[in-house]
């Protein structure tokens, strides 16, 4: 459109068109606008045969985004006052828009209140948990101390039993040894038994041999007495 105005023809309206609408909600008196235009970084030019310069198309669309610019800066945004378009559907229409956001609101309210309440109920849950979980620690820590003293009174009841065993080793080693002494007298007496018994038995021998002899001499006398 400024090219067009700079070429000499006549500037077309842009209340209509395809930027302006879509700018439309920006163009408000209440609203801020800000603009950026993006241009090239360098221009090139084109020498004619008679030495001129002349725009490539790529330079005049910079120099058309240029003067856009330049005439956006000198835009002055206002607020108009709004008029009855339609007549009163269009206040209906607003009217019954700003029940429906009330409604949106209150709903919005209301599960607020809810979420508070859910939250005070998570809270409240997580109290119960944490002292469920500390009931939980102490329970285990008595079962701890309980398994403890229970391995503390088997390993002395180990203990007591290991002396009793070796008191009971202790005795029977005492018995036996009091035993194998007695046995040893025992072997003792019977040895002494025997040395008398053979003292016996050459006693006998020897009193078996004087009869004899004793006998062949009064055998020997009563035949001198005969003859």
């Amino acid at each position: 459109a400024l090219g067009a105005a700079g070429a000499g023809g006549a500037a077309p309206s842009l209340r209509n068109s395809l930027l302006t609408r879509l700018l439309a909600p920006a163009l408000s008196g209440a609203a801020s606008l800000a603009m950026i235009c993006c241009l090239p970084a360098r221009v090139q030019l084109a020498a004619q045969p008679g030495g001129a310069a002349f725009l490539l198309p790529d330079a005049r669309q910079l120099v058309d985004a240029l003067e856009f610019a330049q005439a956006v800066r000198t835009l002055l945004p206002s607020a108009v006052a709004a008029r009855n378009v339609n007549g009163s559907s269009e206040l209906r229409r607003l009217h019954q828009l700003l029940l429906q956001m009330a409604s949106e609101r209150d709903a919005a309210a209301g599960g607020v209140g809810a979420l508070e309440a859910k939250l005070a109920e998570y809270s409240a849950n997580i109290v119960s948990a944490e002292s469920l979980a500390a009931k939980e620690r102490q329970l285990a820590q008595a079962e701890r101390e309980v398994a403890l003293g229970i391995q503390a009174a088997e390993a002395a009841a180990e203990k007591v039993r290991a002396t009793v065993l070796a008191a009971a080793l202790a005795a029977e080693e005492v018995q036996r040894r009091s035993a194998e002494e007695r046995l040893a007298a025992q072997a003792a007496e019977l040895e002494a038994t025997e040395a008398r018994a053979a003292e016996l038995g050459a006693a006998l021998e020897s009193a078996a041999l004087e009869r004899v002899s004793l006998t062949r001499q009064l055998d020997a006398v009563a035949a001198r007495l005969a003859g």
